[in-house]
C-alpha cells in the first residue's frame, strides 16, 4: 500500500496544478476527469488500511450525466486493454 499512497500523492500534486491551470501532461482519461471536476463534481476518498475508494458525486444532473459518460468509456478500455485491445485495434 506505501507505493499506492506515493502514486496518489503525485496525482493529487497533478490534480492540484491542473486546478490552478497550469500546464500538465496527463492521458485523456484524467484530462475528462479533470473536466468532470471542473463541472462541480466531487470527490471523497474512503481509506482503511488496505483499502481506497474514491466516490465521485454530484446534485446537478448534467455533471451526473458527464460522470456516468466519463465512467462507462473507462470501463470499457480498461476491459479492451485487459483483452490487449484499445482504440479500435489489437496489440
Amino acid at each position: 500500500m506505501d507505493s499506492y499512497k506515493k502514486a496518489m500523492e503525485k496525482m493529487n500534486a497533478v490534480s492540484e496544478k491542473m486546478t490552478r491551470g497550469e500546464e500538465t501532461h496527463v492521458c485523456n482519461m484524467c484530462g475528462e476527469l479533470n473536466s468532470v471536476y471542473k463541472s462541480g463534481a466531487e470527490w471523497n476518498m474512503v481509506n482503511s488500511d488496505n483499502v481506497f475508494v474514491g466516490i465521485t458525486t454530484s446534485g446537478n444532473s448534467e455533471t451526473v450525466k458527464m460522470i456516468h459518460a466519463w465512467e462507462e468509456r473507462t470501463t470499457e478500455e480498461m476491459l479492451d486493454m485487459a483483452q490487449g485491445e484499445h482504440s479500435g485495434h489489437k496489440h
